[in-house]
């Protein structure tokens, strides 16, 4: 059997900014502009979704208080309902998204890959804290055995 499929390649970064990893999280903000609280929802380098009880309309900038950036300028690209989807006038520093996610509650935060495919969950510790410690008794042992040895062949 045979399926006829067309894939469409993502277009650059530059060309189509949507294609920025998000990275979902539950965070408190505030809108500087009318001081509206809001909660964003999702963040990217370009752009994050937010929800407000703020009537927005689509083209009205706003500032969003962000963590390590403060007031950020953002433009609605789009609405529905009390949720908004806003683009950065400037991209964010991957810190500031770091910054954000340590801000948000710890059970919303996104452990989806990364741009380079490393997952929030593939960098959490293999070993516990007690293998690491008997790893590096045995490593401290097998290293003065080592040096025990060699002295040992030096002196005879």
């Amino acid at each position: 059997m045979h399926i006829a499929a067309e894939l469409e390649r993502p277009l650059e970064f530059g060309t189509n900014r949507r294609y920025a990893p998000r990275r979902t999280l539950t965070l408190a903000s505030v809108l500087q502009d009318s001081g509206a609280s809001a909660v964003i929802h999702d963040l990217s380098v370009t752009g994050l979704s937010l929800e407000t009880s703020d009537p927005l309309a689509v083209g009205e900038k706003l500032l969003v208080d962000l963590p390590l950036r403060g007031a950020t300028c953002a433009t609605v690209v789009w609405r529905d309902g009390s949720l908004f989807g806003c683009e950065f006038e400037e991209s964010v520093s991957p810190a500031a998204i770091s910054a954000a996610l340590l801000r948000a509650s710890p059970g919303d935060r996104d452990v989806s890959s990364d741009a380079d495919g490393v997952s929030e969950q593939d960098l959490q510790p293999a070993m516990s804290v007690a293998q690491k410690m008997w790893l590096i008794i045995a490593l401290s042992l097998a290293s003065w055995a080592l040096v025990l040895g060699i002295l040992s062949r030096l002196l005879t």
